[in-house]
């Protein structure tokens, strides 16, 4: 009988010498990397670990359901593939913003540009 095991990491960026080690004491073992802040229901991405990418750190993979993710430039239009920019979040899972602090959240919960009546969430 085969048996599926399945480790899950979240709340600190998985290192790629971790997920090398990790492949070297189970290379059976399917390890996950999940990447969320705060300010977001837990995880908003999820990425399948790849034993053949060593030492590579892993990157922070997909949306996960019901979330939105952008890479955007100063004036909030998409980068191309490869260019740097500055991570957004969207979809249901982002807070509303931070309580008692009018602020913060005006600087970082901005209205999405794409989905009328949401907003995004900037990280930096």
């Amino acid at each position: 009988m085969a048996v599926f095991c399945h480790v899950v990491t979240s709340g600190e960026a998985l290192s790629g010498v971790v997920q090398s080690r990790f492949y070297a004491r189970y290379p059976s073992v399917c390890l996950w990397n999940l990447y969320g802040p705060t300010e977001a229901a837990i995880d908003v991405s999820v990425w399948c670990c790849r034993s053949e990418d060593g030492v590579l750190s892993p990157p922070i993979g997909e949306p996960i359901w019901n979330t939105r993710l952008y890479v955007l430039d100063g004036s909030l239009r998409p980068v191309p593939d490869g260019v740097v920019g500055e991570l957004y979040i969207g979809g249901v899972g982002v807070a509303r913003g931070y309580q008692g602090r009018g602020g913060l959240t005006a600087e970082r919960f901005i209205a999405d540009p794409l989905v009328h009546g949401e907003r995004y969430l900037t990280i930096d």
